[in-house]
């Protein structure tokens, strides 16, 4: 099991287009999250006689909001230019949510490549002669590509974290205490990722085919978006029901911190019943169990090629 798991690695290892995809998902990250982070800029009007601000940020001062602020001060108005440089507590949580896709989407091209490829140019066969046992074979390509997985996922939570407190301290922002459970949060997201990859990996085993596999990749939650709709014109809970929008419940990691959270500028609203995390993984896993059950069965008793 062990030169298994050595062969799997070189296999990951040994190909240009994992370092490639890796590293571009790396830079998009980090891109993303440093032009993410910016001070709030915004407009004051100031009523010269009363001193009175009749509006800021957008917010009136709530007399006569239908009115233009000319028609709301009895003499000149003063309008000035603001920049806030406190950052909203949660930007960082957010910023995480908005990594995690991309990574996973990377990751899960590399995967089916990692696999697929040797269905098509039939190396497949060398592999399952040289083992005495197809499911190690299969638990082989599994625990390679999980761990690989879960440090990607780690990788661009780092780029994204440092990035972000880079952008921080250059832009001169500031950023609150984030006192969030990190270990609960980055835990999280790595099931997701793992979640994904599990799927991906499963697919490429299943079809058998590198084109169709990625396009299966992109094209199933497209088609689950369509079924969205169906379902919820019946009254019928997606996140409930279908695996890529449990799993995305299950990811949303952010929504399910900044509800819970007090002090927050902003809460997540959703649909009036979503699944809870739970229960959207839940959801997820009998798919994906399912998936996996019918790729295992199949893996072992087709030929190779």
């Amino acid at each position: 099991m062990i030169a298994q798991l050595k062969s799997e690695i070189r296999k990951l290892l040994s190909v240009r287009s994992t370092y490639i995809l890796l590293s571009i998902a790396l830079v998009l990250i980090g891109v993303f999250a440093y032009f993410g982070i910016s001070p709030t800029v915004y407009d004051t009007a100031t009523c010269t006689s009363t001193g009175e601000v009749i509006y800021a940020n957008a917010h009136s001062n709530g007399r006569q909001q239908d009115a233009v602020p000319e028609d709301r001060c009895d003499g000149e108005i003063e309008y000035h230019t603001e920049i806030l440089k406190d950052l909203p507590k949660e930007r960082l949580l957010f910023g995480l949510q908005e990594a995690v896709p991309i990574i996973i989407t990377f990751v899960s091209v590399i995967l089916v490549l990692f696999v697929a490829h040797e269905f098509r140019y039939n190396t497949i066969s060398y592999t399952l002669t040289i083992s005495n046992s197809r499911s190690k074979v299969l638990l082989s390509k599994l625990a390679v590509g999980v761990v690989f997985t879960m440090i990607a996922t780690l990788l661009a939570i780092g780029v994204n974290v440092a990035v972000t407190l880079a952008a921080i301290s250059i832009k001169d922002l500031n950023l609150p205490t984030q006192d969030y459970n990190w270990l609960y949060i980055i835990g999280r997201h790595i099931a997701y990722t793992v979640g994904y990859a599990l799927l991906a990996i499963g697919i490429a085993v299943l079809v058998r085919n590198l084109v169709f596999a990625i396009v299966a990749l992109f094209v199933l939650p497209t088609l689950e978006g369509l079924a969205n709709i169906l379902l919820s014109n019946y009254d019928i809970e997606p996140t409930k029901a279908l695996p890529f929008s449990a799993l995305d419940r299950f990811g949303n990691v952010a929504a399910d911190i900044v509800n819970q959270t007090p002090d927050v500028a902003e809460k997540f609203v959703g649909s009036a019943n979503p699944a809870t995390a739970p229960v959207a993984l839940g959801v997820f896993a009998v798919y994906l169990v399912t998936l996996w059950a019918i790729t295992w069965y199949l893996f072992l008793r087709r030929d190779a090629n």
